[in-house]
């Protein structure tokens, strides 16, 4: 009977232990054995095909262009409305770009 009880202890301790570990330490599989790792690291650890992937650079790139509209159509409203409209078309252009390639590196 004392045997079991301490077994039944020693078990109890392993639980809390396994339990009381870290979420990243079960779950994530990382190369570092320390805590000092980042999280972003183990999201993008083995993902580096992704970065050469030419349709998500095309779509970085129109995210930049998107961008810089935002500047040009944030003064063109203060100046001229022929100007503004002008960059408005452009911005629902370029964000529907990105959208559409977001959906396209799937594919590429």
């Amino acid at each position: 009977q004392r045997l079991t009880a301490s077994h039944q202890t020693n078990s109890l301790l392993l639980e809390l232990q396994r339990v009381a570990r870290p979420l990243h330490s079960r779950h994530i599989r990382s190369s570092k054995t320390d805590d000092t790792h980042s999280a972003l690291g183990d999201v993008l650890r083995g993902q580096g095909h992704i970065a050469g992937n030419t349709v998500l650079q095309i779509k970085l790139g129109v995210i930049v262009v998107a961008l810089l509209n935002v500047i040009v159509l944030e003064f063109a409203l203060r100046r001229d409305a022929a100007a503004a409209k002008g960059a408005a078309l452009a911005s629902i252009v370029l964000w529907l770009a990105v959208a559409a390639l977001g959906r396209l590196i799937a594919y590429f």
